[in-house]
């Protein structure tokens, strides 16, 4: 995917007037500066939004510009299928596609939208949002955040995180066998008891026909209407427990969803705790002391606790939900089990009264039962091999989840995508002057050698941290590029935050030798002016009556 220009109005803070990006074929270094809040963020997220017609953590409503409304974005762009033209609008909303210069209606097809990132473009969204268009202070800690973290940064920047939607899926169809097998298990169980008793009453039977008729009448009435009674509150109960088992598992669920929703919010209220526990803003550098931060520090410490004393007594109701639904489920399999066998004994019975109204009918009546004998048996054979056939798929499904595990196709992935990360790691990081060596495992454990002795990553200096941090982003990009080698754009925020003046010398260079060699337009975002004879081009971002905009020169 190409992207050739983008134009846009009334998106974000940006007012009115037309602002406009054309993209150069063979690349270019293109540095944005302006202070904080002058809009410099909103060119990337015109980008995203124009293409994707989404953005992370943002609602559509929240877009347009709050005053003007009425935002309208036109990008055009191209890929190895064909030129693509995707225009949008909020406040009135609208989507229009073209493709090969034909608009593309929805006949025929689910949506546009879909067709569009489905079979016309070359990168889905979340590659889109987390390798071209971020900050460095993203990647500030990926040395130091644990494997499961970086293992959802590299699952999600090279595509492993649809070999885990697999993994789960196969989960879940193992959980539905399981649950068959134990049914055909019980099933079998029970049939296999009734088979006793059934063969137990056909001998009995043989007996009891030379019995009076009358007596054994009564006798099996009132057997009859026993079981009659007994299969119906059995049933009442037997749904019953299903009734309540239903109300326990949405309250359950209920629970899980609320108790996800606490969990975001006493990590939400825990970010907000740690930034204030610093008296400067990171950003801005602000001071956070005053009564009104204080006060929202206060708010958030008050949040953070209640929240988490919800979060203490959820877990608690789950688990006893969960001690509920196990003992329901238990009892339910018990009643089932003697509704079986009672249902059972109610046919046989049914069956002799029936043999008894004629005479000449004794044999047929120990004949039927033989039969049903004989069919309980075949039902016995099929429980069982069903059994079987459900437990060699269980095998064959945990096979393949361990094959589509971490130690399995992932790893072997990885193993693929490792040698060539770490190479270009360790370049870039020579490239910035670096003496360290960086070195992750397969489980990306991060080895850092000094002059051949390891060390920790507390012994770096922040500069170096973000040298190394960097060269791992930069790293990415470069594979991504072989990846999705049409990509042309890559924006770059934050870059040189504690960054000495050498340090931004030697990224400098690697950033235009990366320009030169991938031919990508790369947008370098500060707060104040860098070296203009380092830029092809320079983007000045500024408001003026509470409207950005900004103004793309080329620099001679």
């Amino acid at each position: 995917m190409q992207i050739n220009s983008i134009k846009f109005r009334n998106f974000a803070s940006y007012g009115n007037m037309w602002q406009t990006i054309d993209f150069i074929e063979d690349g270019a270094f293109v540095q944005v500066h302006g202070p904080n809040g002058s809009g410099k963020s909103g060119m990337s997220d015109a980008i995203k939004f124009a293409i994707y017609g989404k953005l992370e953590n943002k609602k559509l409503k929240d877009i347009a510009n709050r005053l003007n409304k009425h935002l309208e974005v036109r990008i055009h762009l191209t890929t190895k299928k064909g030129d693509i033209v995707i225009e949008r609008g909020i406040e009135p909303g609208y989507f229009r596609l073209f493709f090969n210069g034909k608009m593309v209606d929805k006949a025929g097809k689910k949506s546009v939208q879909d067709y569009l990132e489905d079979e016309l473009l070359e990168m889905p969204f979340y590659v889109f949002s987390n390798t071209l268009s971020l900050s460095i202070n993203d990647f500030k800690s990926f040395i130091r955040m644990n494997n499961f973290d970086k293992r959802a940064i590299i699952d999600k920047i090279f595509g492993l995180q649809i070999v885990n939607q697999m993994r789960e899926i196969l989960k879940q169809q193992w959980r539905k066998l399981k649950e068959n097998v134990d049914a055909l298990s019980s099933q079998a169980k029970a049939y296999t008891k009734s088979l006793e008793n059934s063969q137990h009453e056909l001998d009995d039977l043989l007996e009891k026909i030379k019995s009076t008729r009358g007596e054994r009448r009564i006798f099996l009435k009132d057997k009859e209407a026993k079981f009659e009674d007994y299969l119906k509150r059995t049933k009442s109960d037997r749904d019953a427990i299903r009734k309540k088992l239903e109300e326990i598992d949405l309250l359950r669920r209920d629970t899980e969803t609320s108790i996800s929703g606490d969990k975001q919010m006493v990590a939400e209220a825990k970010k907000m705790i740690k930034l204030y526990s610093n008296s400067k803003c990171p950003v801005c550098y602000s001071d956070l002391q005053t009564d009104f931060h204080q006060e929202n520090l206060k708010q958030h410490q008050t949040t953070e606790h209640e929240a988490t004393e919800r979060l203490k007594e959820k877990e608690e109701s789950l688990i006893k939900f969960n001690e509920l639904i196990q003992i329901n489920k238990t009892n339910l399999q018990k009643l089932q089990k003697q509704i079986s066998t009672a249902e059972l004994q109610y046919t046989l019975i049914t069956r002799e009264l029936d043999s008894m109204n004629d005479v000449n009918k004794k044999n047929e009546a120990s004949q039927s039962l033989h039969r049903l004998v004989e069919k309980t048996k075949g039902i016995i054979k099929k429980s069982y091999n069903d059994k079987s056939e459900a437990e060699k798929k269980m095998s064959y499904f945990g096979l393949v989840e361990e094959i589509l595990g971490e130690r399995g196709v992932k790893q072997l992935a990885i193993k693929s995508i490792l040698p060539s990360l770490n190479f270009e790691i360790q370049k870039l990081v020579k490239m910035l002057g670096i003496e360290h060596r960086i070195i992750f495992s397969e489980d990306f454990d991060a080895t850092i050698t000094h002059f051949g002795i390891e060390v920790s990553a507390d012994t770096l200096s922040t500069g170096e941290e973000k040298k190394i941090d960097f060269a791992v982003l930069m790293a990415m990009i470069r594979l991504m590029k072989l990846k999705y080698p049409g990509m042309n754009l890559l924006f770059l925020d934050e870059l040189f935050s504690s960054i000495d003046g050498d340090g931004i010398y030697h990224i400098l260079k690697i950033l235009r030798q990366t320009v030169a060699e991938f031919k990508m337009n790369t947008f370098v975002i500060s707060h104040y002016p860098l070296t203009a004879t380092e830029f092809d081009y320079s983007i000045e971002v500024s408001k003026n009556k509470g409207f950005s905009h900004f103004e793309m020169v080329k620099i001679q």
